[in-house]
């Protein structure tokens, strides 16, 4: 009996915490215990403001490190159109669309020209713009790639319209 009422208790408790953990994400997310990061609800319970429809992105050419961004546009044609032909170099690649409450980040190691890109998803405002998470994980992804020496180059969160 007491393992039963222990088990119920134990059942209780944990319901109790990923409900508060989900209140943490907003009325439209979810938190992942698994990564700690807040994600839509699926379901269709979401719906897409006018902020939604802007991105940011980042290119970089990887032999040299140069690299250009771009925020707040509607076009994701004129976006990369755009942040292609203000990096500098006709090598530079499309690194890929930052949407509505996402970061990302690049981290370049100039001593083996090795590059990492990685984005993260935010949903509210105790999750702030995630982008100490977005270079964290950009500096792992150089690193896995085989960079010795990868500093963060340049982060970019897309909050809407600037």
């Amino acid at each position: 009996m007491k393992k039963i009422l222990f088990f119920i208790v134990t059942l209780f408790l944990l319901n109790g915490v990923m409900s508060l953990a989900d209140s943490m994400c907003g009325p439209n997310g979810v938190f992942n215990p698994g990564d700690n990061q807040c994600y839509p609800a699926s379901g269709g319970g979401y719906t897409e403001t006018a902020d939604d429809k802007y991105y940011a992105a980042i290119a970089v050419d990887p032999s040299t490190g140069e690299y250009a961004w771009g925020a707040s546009y509607r076009s994701k044609n004129s976006l990369k159109t755009d942040v292609l032909s203000n990096c500098g170099s006709p090598n530079c690649k499309f690194l890929g669309t930052i949407r509505y409450k996402q970061c990302g980040s690049l981290a370049y190691s100039k001593a083996d020209n090795i590059y990492g890109y990685d984005t993260i998803i935010y949903w509210t405002k105790g999750d702030s713009t995630k982008k100490e998470r977005a270079e964290e994980k950009s500096i792992k992804k150089c690193e896995k790639n085989g960079g010795k020496k990868c500093v963060v180059q340049i982060s970019v969160c897309d909050i809407g319209k600037l």
